[in-house]
């Protein structure tokens, strides 16, 4: 039953979206398969955010959103694709989406040498189940990391499609079993409209966190499960009031000054595209000034 859940749940884009070989890295995992992924580093940021995207997305789809993010919000983005996504090998499958994410993780604190309160987890919608996964399992081994974002995200798998009261055997992503053992600052955002992950899966997720870490949630009215953060600027001004409240030993002043997305990427306007086909190959840590 797996595997066919497996099959209808994960959309890895095919072909991947492309990405120059200078913008991304190899992490390898437990799986003994290596998974693609990008760090964006902004000058003078302490913060960083360990983005998890969501279906039918990878690091070259996701790419000018992330830079645009850093800038924003003043923060280095260390983004990867699962296993089975963008150009990594292997199969999807939660199993995968666990190990990647720890992956992940490990080289933010391995070999980017960073102390787990500088790091904030954030999940978009899929992305909700491996970020749930991770902040849950270092709360429970003791371990504080600075924050929990959590965008779009559904209580489990199966309960998108039907309501149930409790986790049934073959479900995936129980995200409503973990979030009551997280220990982390954590923000919820959610659009009214969403038709794909109804907004009352991200108000009962918060309903059930410990009342000291609830950051105050955005529920964004008439906004749906695909337009909610694309340079959308009420989102980032959220963001900033939830970092600047939790994690102010860090934080700095941030500028909302647009940054230029690449070419293969949501958000990119053609004079924008034009203007990116003449810039020169960037480096392997992109940074963002």
């Amino acid at each position: 039953m797996g595997n066919s859940v497996d099959s209808i749940l994960f959309r890895p884009p095919k072909p991947a979206t492309p990405l120059h070989p200078s913008y991304r890295f190899f992490i390898p995992t437990t799986k003994e398969i290596k998974i693609p992924a990008c760090y964006f580093k902004r000058a003078g940021a302490q913060i960083t955010v360990l983005y998890s995207h969501a279906n039918a997305e990878d690091l070259g789809l996701m790419f000018g959103w992330l830079k645009c993010l850093s800038r924003k919000c003043n923060v280095n983005i260390l983004a990867y694709d699962y296993i089975g996504y963008g150009e990594s090998e292997g199969i999807p499958s939660e199993e995968n989406c666990y190990a990647s994410v720890e992956a992940a993780y490990d080289h933010l604190i391995n070999y980017r040498k960073l102390d787990p309160k500088q790091i904030v987890i954030w999940g978009r919608s899929v992305g909700s189940g491996p970020a749930t996964y991770l902040a849950s399992k270092l709360s429970l081994a003791g371990t504080q990391v600075g924050g929990l974002i959590l965008e779009s995200p559904f209580k489990s798998v199966f309960r998108i499609v039907m309501d149930m009261s409790c986790t049934v055997v073959g479900d995936k992503f129980p995200n409503a079993d973990r979030i009551s053992s997280i220990t982390c600052p954590t923000l919820i955002m959610h659009g009214t409209n969403d038709k794909t992950i109804p907004a009352s899966h991200g108000k009962e997720l918060y309903e059930l966190l410990e009342s000291e870490i609830k950051a105050s949630p955005l529920w964004v009215e008439g906004r749906g499960h695909n337009d909610l953060d694309y340079n959308y600027d009420p989102l980032v001004e959220h963001v900033n009031k939830y970092m600047n409240q939790y994690l102010p030993k860090y934080k700095r002043k941030n500028s909302f000054t647009r940054i230029l997305p690449t070419s293969k990427s949501k958000g990119c306007t053609q004079e924008e595209k034009s203007m990116l086909e003449s810039q020169p190959e960037p480096p392997l840590t992109t940074e963002v000034s």
